[in-house]
């Protein structure tokens, strides 16, 4: 893959997206006016690169709405894996919700993300000459894989115990915190009766 996504953490998952091998992007002759050192330090040279989170996305669901916060690490190398650029990422995006009680769907409709440079070998860079180039890599990678999961539904281990009426629900690598109107179901009353009775 010429772009790859990994997920760390035991809870992640693990994505590999390619964008078109001819995307002008993968070259260093794309960058030879807005990135004169990195083209005069790798002339006409193929470009990969690798996106990871550094830790498990958290995820905010309220009235219609998501909200996805996940920190990433990008880094580009030459197609044969010399360094040139560690950036990192915070990226947010936004879009749609829809549930059916535990079952959540959605699409996602917009990203944004601040970016600094973590490490350079060819000296220091203005990070706004990278981007639209960081865009093309977003919105060929976490986006349609977001949107692909959202597509399935997110399942919340939770219809046994109650049913969601409406409210906010955020979920983080250690833990899931529901605010909202809830019903209980008919297992959750019987074993609250059976807590009670033990009491009195």
């Amino acid at each position: 893959a010429v772009v790859s996504t990994q997920s760390t953490g035991t809870s992640s998952v693990t994505m590999t997206i390619c964008v078109s091998a001819d995307n002008e992007i993968l070259n260093t002759l794309f960058y030879k006016t807005s990135l004169p050192q990195l083209y005069n330090a790798h002339p006409d040279t193929p470009l990969k690169f690798t996106l990871v989170n550094t830790r498990f996305p958290s995820i905010e669901f309220n009235t219609g709405h998501v909200i996805l916060d996940m920190p990433l690490t990008l880094s580009l190398v030459t197609d044969t894996d010399s360094d040139i650029l560690d950036l990192e990422m915070q990226m947010t995006v936004q879009g749609s919700v829809s549930r059916n009680n535990n079952v959540i769907t959605g699409t996602v409709s917009s990203a944004a993300h601040t970016t600094t440079v973590k490490s350079s070998q060819i000296g220091n860079i203005d990070i706004a000459q990278l981007s639209g180039v960081l865009d093309t890599i977003i919105d060929n990678t976490i986006l349609p894989e977001v949107n692909r999961i959202f597509g399935l539904g997110i399942v919340l281990p939770i219809d046994k115990f109650l049913t969601l009426n409406s409210g906010l629900l955020e979920v983080r690598e250690d833990f899931l915190k529901i605010c909202c109107d809830i019903t209980l179901t008919d297992f959750s009353l019987a074993e609250l009766k059976k807590i009670v009775e033990n009491i009195v």
